[in-house]
């Protein structure tokens, strides 16, 4: 199997970035908002496993079908060209879903394009005043600010019941030095409008849980600089999605081409040690997780238990 390639951030990266941008003179940031929905077309191949490790498994034998949409905006300068110090450079692409029949079509189709836009939303569209203060105090080197996102969406498993969709994004947060990879996800039961994307929306884990997925992780991907570093009791809080926890990490779960449930944890890791950013998952059926199953209509879906 692939080796997933987590993107953590190494510092030489940053030092390169911020070299190049320090040569280049600010400019003034046009907020040119225009929140344009760019369709796209429908992506044929089926089956297609991403460098992320993702694999498309978009069906098109079900009865309705999936339009590609992007929210793109771009000023100044991006680490591509580095036209100047301050810039936005945002590309996040969604699937948009037509012909549902159960009546849900609209709201699954905002909570998926809700769901893609939750980077670019907190730190450029409706930025709180928090996030305000982040962007004030993150700058490059020569003073001028960065706002990046580029999200990349795999449609990863569906059916007539069900729809699972990852997006992979790729963002920074005010300056060229904090940079992330986060994966977040959507599942939505098409029958009844239902929303499912944090592990604990679905599942309690326990500590035998957490050492379980942590020898899965390790098998599938090999040891990473996260779970290196993480101690085995900081595991289950952070697949708990503890609020304590919640700045550096958080677990979302999707299903993949096979049905089996995919618990992810994305992590935001940055101290002495050095820079580790990206996100880790590990796999299980349906059956191995029934223990842990809490009251979710999401256990109820007739596609799942028909394994």
């Amino acid at each position: 199997m692939k080796t997933l390639r987590r993107n953590t951030v190494f510092a030489c990266v940053l030092i390169c970035c911020a070299l190049c941008l320090m040569c280049l003179s600010g400019c003034v940031l046009s907020l040119n908002k225009a929140s344009n929905a760019v369709p796209q077309k429908e992506n044929s191949a089926a089956k297609k496993e991403h460098d992320n490790g993702l694999v498309d498994a978009w069906d098109k034998s079900v009865s309705y079908r999936v339009v590609w949409e992007e929210f793109k905006e771009k000023s100044g300068s991006n680490l591509e060209t580095s036209t100047s110090a301050t810039g936005v450079d945002i590309s996040v692409r969604y699937p948009q879903f037509k012909g549902i029949k159960s009546g849900h079509e609209e709201s699954i189709n905002q909570a998926i394009k809700k769901r893609a836009m939750t980077t670019v939303d907190r730190m450029y569209l409706n930025p709180s005043e928090s996030m305000r203060e982040v962007l004030a105090e993150n700058r490059n080197a020569d003073g001028g600010n960065f706002i990046g996102s580029t999200v990349e969406p795999t449609i990863t498993y569906n059916d007539e019941d069900i729809i699972s969709v990852a997006f992979d994004d790729h963002y920074f947060i005010g300056s060229i030095y904090l940079e992330f990879q986060d994966l977040r996800t959507i599942n939505i039961n098409l029958q009844t409008g239902e929303v499912y994307h944090w592990t604990t929306d679905i599942m309690t884990p326990d500590e035998g849980f957490a050492t379980t997925w942590r020898k899965r992780s390790i098998s599938k991907d090999g040891i990473s600089e996260f779970l290196k570093r993480l101690p085995q009791e900081d595991l289950l809080p952070i697949l708990s999605n503890d609020k304590a926890y919640s700045n550096r990490y958080f677990s979302d779960f999707y299903i993949n081409n096979s049905k089996e449930i995919c618990i992810v944890v994305t992590y935001h890791l940055g101290d002495e040690q050095g820079i580790a950013r990206g996100w880790q998952d590990a796999y299980f059926t349906y059956d191995e997780l029934l223990p842990y199953k809490t009251a979710s209509s999401f256990w109820d879906i007739p596609s799942l238990k028909d394994r």
